[in-house]
């Protein structure tokens, strides 16, 4: 696979976790950190797998210029269970529910005056039978790029990235009788990436993207400033490593700045700054039943300009190990994060300042029943604990399906 390719696979799906996810700015409203919580994974987006697409495309070139379009798509329903789908402290609801999802992905490579082009279109229903007041969750996810050659080393792209998601919350208001209420989210966003690959094969990207969010809740609006620089190497025949470095800002339209103890006076508008580093580790293993193994650790500062309320740091560590064994193929995985409030406290009769941490798991298997079809299971859980009254939750749910996969050249 082109690493032109790779990166932007990868970095598509980064902004969703830099900005669309976290325990992030909110103080009472939980399901709200709730639904932007997790990695990538808890989105549908998967960005190990999506990254590891075998196109071939550089024995699909053709000659002279002309140009090749490669088209990838696949279907999958399938049915579950999921315990405590509000992710709530006490009394959580457990449910059914059945899913169908679908991805469309497609290459055009560069040539004949055309630029490369790099489109990915993705959508998820599921329907829920027993949670009190919605039906269904919903998440939709178009991602585009153009990447032209200004030089043999020098590509320049350009992109647009959006996500829509409909996702539950508990919007109980007693402790008797639980209710929930449908959450949406609209993320649109810009931006431009200038990468240099060296005659090693090694890849630097800097990208610099312009996005806003806009929520049920209007409150939680903000528009968004985001810069990063990143660098991908081969060491040795099997490994590569990936490091990046992200900036970012994020201007609330409604929301206002807030110290931990005291009030401001005239408070302006919050105004978020953001630090965000990744290193990541992968190896691929020629023979045997271990094929990959992927470590990525992750810090995150992120600093309000004038209170403190919003001050945190977030570590997080995740590993994941794909294994091939009697014709399955399956990928575990486990993260541990942590995330430090600098000055919020647990409570206004209390010094202590507000901690969470969370361990996640996943365990997901795919068998191949004949050409296109595959069976597939999952099995996911986490444990969040908060010293914060009403922020810790433990889940888990299995759900298992059937995929349609299809692939051709146009």
């Amino acid at each position: 696979m082109p690493r032109t390719l790779l990166f932007l696979v990868y970095f598509i799906s980064l902004p969703l976790v830099l900005n669309g996810q976290g325990d992030v700015l909110l103080d009472d409203d939980e399901w709200l950190d709730a639904l932007l919580d997790g990695d990538a994974d808890d989105l549908g987006l998967d960005a190990d797998r999506a990254a590891s697409r075998d196109l071939d495309t550089e024995d699909r070139f053709l000659i002279g210029g002309m140009r090749l379009w490669e088209m990838d798509a696949s279907l999958a329903g399938g049915v579950g269970w999921k315990e405590n789908v509000l992710l709530s402290e006490e009394g959580g609801v457990d449910s059914f529910y059945s899913s169908v999802e679908g991805d469309l992905f497609g290459f055009g490579t560069e040539g004949n005056g055309w630029p490369e082009l790099v489109a990915l279109l993705y959508g998820e229903y599921k329907y829920c039978d027993d949670v009190p007041g919605i039906d269904a969750e919903t998440l939709a996810l178009l991602q585009t790029s153009a990447t032209s050659s200004l030089s043999e080393r020098w590509k320049v792209a350009a992109r647009f990235d959006g996500i829509y998601t409909e996702q539950a919350f508990d919007a109980s208001v007693n402790d008797f009788e639980t209710d929930a209420a449908l959450m949406r989210t609209w993320r649109p966003e810009l931006g431009v990436s200038l990468m240099r690959e060296s005659s090693r094969g090694d890849e630097l990207r800097i990208d610099l993207l312009r996005g806003y969010s806009r929520y049920g809740q209007e409150s939680e609006d903000y528009d968004d400033y985001t810069g990063s620089v990143a660098y991908l190497a081969e060491v040795g025949r099997n490994g590569e490593m990936h490091v990046s470095l992200t900036g970012y800002r994020e201007d609330y339209e409604e929301r206002l700045e807030r110290l931990s103890v005291g009030s401001l006076v005239d408070a302006p508008l919050l105004e978020v700054t953001g630090l965000f580093g990744m290193g990541e580790w992968r190896y691929a293993f020629s023979d045997g039943f271990l094929k990959r193994t992927v470590t990525r650790a992750s810090f995150e500062s992120e600093d309000d300009a004038l209170g403190d309320y919003y001050e945190r740091e977030r570590w997080q560590l995740r590993q994941s190990v794909d294994l091939a064994y009697l014709g399955w193929d399956v990928r575990l995985s486990v993260s541990y994060e942590e995330v430090d409030y600098a000055e919020r406290l647990v409570s206004i009769l209390s010094e202590e300042t507000r901690s969470d941490e969370a361990w996640r798991w996943d365990v997901e298997g795919v068998r191949r029943l004949k050409s296109g079809l595959e069976f597939f299971f999952r099995y996911q859980g986490a444990d969040k604990q908060s010293n914060g009254t009403g922020f810790s939750y433990q889940t888990s749910g299995a759900m298992f399906g059937f995929r349609i996969n299809s692939a051709g050249d146009a």
